[in-house]
Protein backbone atom coordinates (compact mmCIF):
# COMPACT_ATOMS: atom_id res chain seq x y z
CA UNK A 1 0.00 0.00 0.00
CA UNK A 2 3.11 2.48 1.05
CA UNK A 3 4.52 1.98 -2.48
CA UNK A 4 1.40 2.28 -4.38
CA UNK A 5 1.09 5.51 -2.60
CA UNK A 6 4.67 6.61 -3.29
CA UNK A 7 4.58 5.89 -6.75
CA UNK A 8 1.44 7.85 -7.28
CA UNK A 9 3.08 10.73 -5.03
CA UNK A 10 5.74 10.89 -7.75
CA UNK A 11 3.58 10.39 -10.34
CA UNK A 12 1.52 12.84 -9.71
CA UNK A 13 4.76 15.15 -8.96
CA UNK A 14 5.83 14.46 -12.44
CA UNK A 15 2.78 15.91 -13.90
CA UNK A 16 2.86 19.13 -11.87
CA UNK A 17 6.60 19.79 -12.65
CA UNK A 18 5.63 19.22 -16.74
CA UNK A 19 2.49 21.00 -16.79
CA UNK A 20 4.48 23.91 -14.73
CA UNK A 21 7.52 23.85 -17.35
CA UNK A 22 5.28 23.71 -20.61
CA UNK A 23 3.63 26.91 -19.01
CA UNK A 24 6.70 28.49 -18.12
CA UNK A 25 8.04 28.29 -21.35
CA UNK A 26 5.06 29.48 -23.13
CA UNK A 27 4.79 32.54 -20.63
CA UNK A 28 8.33 32.99 -21.53
CA UNK A 29 8.21 33.03 -25.27
CA UNK A 30 5.35 35.32 -25.47
CA UNK A 31 7.03 37.81 -23.56
CA UNK A 32 9.69 37.83 -25.88
CA UNK A 33 8.24 37.91 -28.77
CA UNK A 34 8.43 41.50 -30.59
CA UNK A 35 5.18 42.99 -31.69
CA UNK A 36 4.59 42.56 -35.61
CA UNK A 37 5.01 46.04 -36.48
CA UNK A 38 8.05 46.03 -34.36
CA UNK A 39 9.56 43.40 -36.17
CA UNK A 40 9.01 44.92 -39.31
CA UNK A 41 10.97 48.27 -38.47
CA UNK A 42 13.55 49.65 -40.39
CA UNK A 43 16.46 49.19 -38.75
CA UNK A 44 18.53 52.76 -38.27
CA UNK A 45 21.06 53.73 -41.01
CA UNK A 46 21.87 55.33 -43.89
CA UNK A 47 20.24 54.85 -47.24
CA UNK A 48 21.55 57.32 -50.43
CA UNK A 49 20.88 57.84 -53.84
CA UNK A 50 20.58 60.59 -56.38
CA UNK A 51 19.45 63.55 -55.13
CA UNK A 52 18.25 62.14 -51.55
CA UNK A 53 19.65 60.55 -48.31
CA UNK A 54 17.63 58.91 -45.75
CA UNK A 55 18.46 58.57 -42.78
CA UNK A 56 16.56 56.19 -40.87
CA UNK A 57 15.83 56.69 -37.05
CA UNK A 58 14.39 54.17 -34.27
CA UNK A 59 11.46 56.93 -34.30
CA UNK A 60 11.43 57.92 -38.21
CA UNK A 61 13.80 59.20 -40.25
CA UNK A 62 15.01 62.60 -42.00
CA UNK A 63 15.35 63.43 -45.40
CA UNK A 64 18.06 65.60 -47.17
CA UNK A 65 17.61 66.62 -50.80
CA UNK A 66 19.31 69.21 -53.03
CA UNK A 67 17.09 72.42 -52.11
CA UNK A 68 14.82 70.68 -49.37
CA UNK A 69 14.94 68.94 -46.32
CA UNK A 70 12.20 66.62 -44.54
CA UNK A 71 10.91 64.78 -41.63
CA UNK A 72 9.12 61.02 -41.21
CA UNK A 73 7.72 61.48 -37.80
CA UNK A 74 6.65 58.25 -37.18
CA UNK A 75 8.96 54.75 -37.76
CA UNK A 76 8.71 53.16 -40.62
CA UNK A 77 6.93 49.95 -40.56
CA UNK A 78 6.64 47.92 -44.14
CA UNK A 79 3.63 45.27 -44.91
CA UNK A 80 4.40 41.76 -45.93
CA UNK A 81 4.72 43.50 -49.29
CA UNK A 82 7.27 45.62 -48.36
CA UNK A 83 4.82 48.68 -49.04
CA UNK A 84 4.46 51.57 -46.35
CA UNK A 85 3.05 54.86 -45.92
CA UNK A 86 4.21 57.54 -42.77
CA UNK A 87 3.72 61.04 -41.84
CA UNK A 88 6.24 63.87 -42.02
CA UNK A 89 7.05 67.16 -43.11
CA UNK A 90 9.22 68.51 -46.16
CA UNK A 91 10.53 71.98 -46.41
CA UNK A 92 11.52 73.64 -49.57
CA UNK A 93 15.10 75.57 -49.48
CA UNK A 94 16.67 78.19 -51.26
CA UNK A 95 20.42 78.92 -51.76
CA UNK A 96 22.37 81.17 -50.48
CA UNK A 97 22.82 81.60 -46.20
CA UNK A 98 19.75 81.60 -43.77
CA UNK A 99 18.61 85.03 -42.70
CA UNK A 100 16.88 85.70 -39.57
CA UNK A 101 13.46 84.38 -39.48
CA UNK A 102 14.29 82.30 -42.26
CA UNK A 103 13.31 79.14 -40.49
CA UNK A 104 11.37 76.78 -42.28
CA UNK A 105 10.03 73.73 -40.33
CA UNK A 106 8.11 72.94 -43.67
CA UNK A 107 4.86 71.86 -44.15
CA UNK A 108 3.16 67.92 -43.94
CA UNK A 109 3.90 65.47 -46.21
CA UNK A 110 3.06 62.18 -46.76
CA UNK A 111 5.89 59.31 -47.64
CA UNK A 112 4.90 56.33 -49.38
CA UNK A 113 6.97 53.88 -50.77
CA UNK A 114 8.11 50.29 -51.30
CA UNK A 115 11.08 48.00 -49.68
CA UNK A 116 12.72 45.75 -51.42
CA UNK A 117 15.84 43.96 -49.97
CA UNK A 118 18.14 46.69 -50.01
CA UNK A 119 16.34 49.20 -51.98
CA UNK A 120 13.87 51.75 -51.19
CA UNK A 121 11.73 53.71 -53.62
CA UNK A 122 9.82 56.46 -51.77
CA UNK A 123 6.95 59.07 -52.78
CA UNK A 124 6.73 62.23 -51.61
CA UNK A 125 3.92 64.37 -51.68
CA UNK A 126 2.25 67.67 -49.62
CA UNK A 127 -0.31 66.44 -47.79
CA UNK A 128 -2.18 70.07 -48.33
CA UNK A 129 -2.07 70.44 -52.17
CA UNK A 130 -1.73 66.48 -52.95
CA UNK A 131 1.40 67.90 -54.88
CA UNK A 132 4.00 65.23 -55.93
CA UNK A 133 7.37 66.87 -54.70
CA UNK A 134 9.44 63.23 -56.54
CA UNK A 135 9.85 59.77 -56.31
CA UNK A 136 13.46 58.64 -55.04
CA UNK A 137 15.37 55.67 -54.98
CA UNK A 138 17.79 55.09 -52.34
CA UNK A 139 20.21 51.67 -51.45
CA UNK A 140 20.83 51.12 -47.72
CA UNK A 141 24.27 52.12 -47.09
CA UNK A 142 24.95 53.76 -50.22
CA UNK A 143 25.76 57.47 -49.58
CA UNK A 144 23.69 59.98 -50.86
CA UNK A 145 24.44 62.19 -54.46
CA UNK A 146 23.36 65.77 -53.61
CA UNK A 147 23.78 68.97 -54.86
CA UNK A 148 22.48 72.08 -52.70
CA UNK A 149 20.96 75.05 -54.02
CA UNK A 150 23.26 77.48 -54.87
Amino acid sequence: MKLKSCFSLIALSLLLLTVWQSGTGQHQRKRHRAPKAVMNRLQPGTWGGAHIGVEITEHGARLNYDCAHGTIDEPISPDQGGRFVANGTHAKERGGPLRRGDENDGQPAHYTGTVAGQKMTLTVTLTDTQEVVGTYTVTRGQRPRIVKCM
